[in-house]
This record gives structure tokens, sequence and C-alpha cells, in this order.
């Protein structure tokens, strides 16, 4: 994948819905850096004051693999 052209996806479900069937299900998904996201505010003149992540999500990310929590 060169830089600036997203990937082509054609496959069943989606990231919060593993088993949805939609038609058509080709998504283009582009991939943003955490280094290419903190500096686009600043780049186009804007000041970032404060940058927080989320400790969790709101469906199974990752299958199997998780632990509900409050």
């Amino acid at each position: 994948m060169r830089a600036g052209e997203p990937l082509v996806l054609d496959d069943v479900g989606t990231y919060v819905q593993m088993d949805a069937n939609f038609a058509p299900n080709v998504t283009y998904p582009w991939s943003h850096g955490i280094g290419e996201t903190v500096a686009a505010p600043p780049d186009a003149g804007m000041e970032l004051t404060k940058l927080a992540e989320h400790d969790g999500v709101l469906w199974e990310a990752i299958p199997g693999q998780m632990a509900e929590d409050e």
C-alpha cells in the first residue's frame, strides 16, 4: 500500500459485529499513525493542549480474549 491510498477490504462483518452480512461490504480504511494524528492540529495552526486515550472499547475487539468490566 502506498501512502495516501486506502486498503480495499471486501469482508463479511465489521469491527463491531464480525458476523454481520452487508451487501455490498467493500470498505476503504486509511491507516493514520499516532504521529500523523497528533501532528495534524499543530500543522493546521491549532494548539494541542491535551491527549487522552481510552482504556477500553465498547465492543469485543479481540474475541475470546477480553473481560467485561464496569
